[in-house]
C-alpha cells in the first residue's frame, strides 16, 4: 500500500493543490471545483492526504459525510502525476475510510474513462449531478 500522510493545506503545497484543481476544473468545465474543494479544506470539512512533501507529489482530498443516514467518505479529488491516482491510492482511501467508520465511498467525474476505472474498483453508477457529472458509490466491506 502506498505511503501517504495527512497534510496541512498551506504554503507551497496549497499552491500546488490549487494549481492542479484549477487546471482540471477548467479542462473538465467544472467552474466551481476549486472553490468547493478549497472551502471544504479551509473549513476542515475535507482532508488532504499526500504521498510526499514536494510540490509536485500525488494527493487526494477526502470528505467525510452522511449518505442516507450512513457514514460515508466522498473522494473530492485525486491526483497523481502518472494519471493513476485512483488505481494507486484506492487501497489507502478505502483503509482511511474504514478507520473513521465509513460504510460507503462516493465520488463523481466528468469522464467515462475515469468511471470505468472506478467501476473496475467496485463502484456503481448512481446517475448524474446537475453539472452532468457521473455520480458513483461503493459499499465498504
Amino acid at each position: 500500500m502506498p505511503d501517504v500522510a495527512k497534510r496541512d493545506f498551506s504554503g507551497e503545497f496549497r499552491r500546488h493543490v490549487i494549481r492542479v484543481i484549477n487546471y482540471i476544473g477548467n479542462v473538465d468545465n467544472i467552474p466551481d471545483l476549486k472553490d468547493e474543494i478549497v472551502n471544504a479544506l479551509d473549513n476542515e470539512d475535507a482532508f488532504l492526504f499526500a504521498k510526499g512533501d514536494k510540490d509536485d507529489d500525488a494527493f487526494f482530498v477526502l470528505q467525510p459525510l452522511v449518505v442516507d443516514d450512513k457514514p460515508a467518505v466522498n473522494v473530492l479529488f485525486a491526483y497523481c502525476p502518472d494519471n493513476n491516482a485512483l488505481k494507486t491510492y484506492f487501497p489507502v482511501i478505502e483503509a482511511l475510510s474504514k478507520e473513521i467508520g465509513a460504510v460507503l465511498l462516493t465520488g463523481y467525474t466528468r469522464h467515462e474513462k475515469i468511471f470505468a476505472i472506478c467501476e473496475s474498483l467496485g463502484f456503481i453508477r448512481t446517475g448524474k449531478t446537475n453539472q452532468d457529472l457521473i455520480k458513483f458509490y461503493k459499499p465498504i466491506e
